[in-house]
């Protein structure tokens, strides 16, 4: 690990080394049999993800231990993201789109002039006392088409924020860069983890809460179901395993929610050395009506990838 990322986050370097320690004698391999075929599915749907998308080769990994941590981004360079989204069929009012996302350090324009009289408070790296690490966010796409939108970002070894993880149960973008952060950017563990293991993922609350009080068999609500508790779950994620790429490993991490008929997945493919994500693909089954591009009314499939496309450590952006 660079000298660098040890003094922006102090006491990563060593967390990581210990894990590179325990995965000693990692090569690439086949089907491992130690791994389920369900896991193994995922996996190969991955390697064909990175394939079609990255244009890069891959194969499952053998180790099964690795530590999932995010590490702030270098003051070098700036990460930068190509999202999609699309609709399946075509919503009424939002088509499909592309928008980009960068991160990283403060800029010294940014603390000058106008934005002193905002309401944002000026990014300021690391917070020793929480190990929050603050920057700068940059998105143009939808919703914010004509204008550069610049928000404060905050990361920590866990998560990135601020997030809406409410985008398991919305038919549409709800804030397209909060989206971002809660899709790109999984729960992690902070730790050594191994292969197969599940933890909680982001809360779920908001416009989830009425979902969880839908009877799931007729997706009716009213009275009748009064008794259930309008509670939404957690997102759920796992460690589906690990990946060799060009020499270096990256861990998939799948999420997932469900409630009523609602049906949210994510497989997200994240740099062990850099602690970055890497390349995301998002997919919500929206089971309740929603107005159509053709006049009707009926459920939708959303489906949403970032891609990395800087040439920042991590990236596998073709050079």
């Amino acid at each position: 690990m660079s000298r660098s990322l040890t003094v922006l986050w102090p006491g990563i370097g060593g967390r990581v080394l210990g894990a590179w320690a325990l995965m000693g004698g990692l090569v690439a391999c086949g089907d491992d049999p130690g791994i389920d075929p369900a896991t193994v599915s995922v996996l190969r749907s991955m390697i064909d993800d990175v394939k079609a998308e990255l244009g890069k080769g891959a194969e499952i990994a053998s180790s099964h231990v690795a530590s999932l941590e995010y590490f702030p981004p270098s003051s070098g360079c700036r990460p930068q993201y190509r999202i999609r989204a699309s609709y399946d069929p075509e919503l009424r009012f939002e088509p499909d789109s592309t928008s980009e996302l960068s991160l990283g350090p403060v800029t010294h324009a940014s603390r000058s002039g106008p934005r002193r009289a905002t309401s944002f408070l000026p990014p300021r790296g690391l917070d020793e006392e929480t190990g929050v690490w603050e920057g700068e966010l940059d998105y143009q796409g939808v919703r914010s088409e004509q204008r550069t939108l610049r928000r404060t970002f905050r990361l920590s070894s866990l998560q990135a924020g601020p997030a809406s993880p409410t985008v398991a149960c919305v038919p549409q973008t709800w804030d397209p860069v909060e989206d971002a952060l809660a899709i790109a950017w999984p729960k992690l563990t902070g730790r050594v983890t191994a292969v197969g293991e599940t933890w909680t993922g982001l809360p779920v609350g908001s416009k989830c809460q009425q979902v969880a009080c839908v009877d799931p068999e007729t997706g009716g609500g009213g009275p009748a179901n009064h008794h259930r508790a309008c509670v939404a779950p957690f997102w759920t994620n796992t460690f589906a395993g690990l990946l060799e790429i060009e020499g270096e490993r990256f861990a998939v991490v799948t999420s997932r929610w469900n409630a009523a008929s609602i049906f949210a997945t994510s497989q997200a493919l994240l740099s062990l050395e850099h602690g970055r994500p890497v390349y995301v693909r998002f997919e919500l089954d929206y089971g309740f009506g929603q107005p159509l591009a053709d006049g009707g009314i009926g459920p939708v499939r959303r489906s949403w990838t970032a891609t990395a496309v800087d040439r920042c450590p991590g990236s596998l952006a073709t050079p």
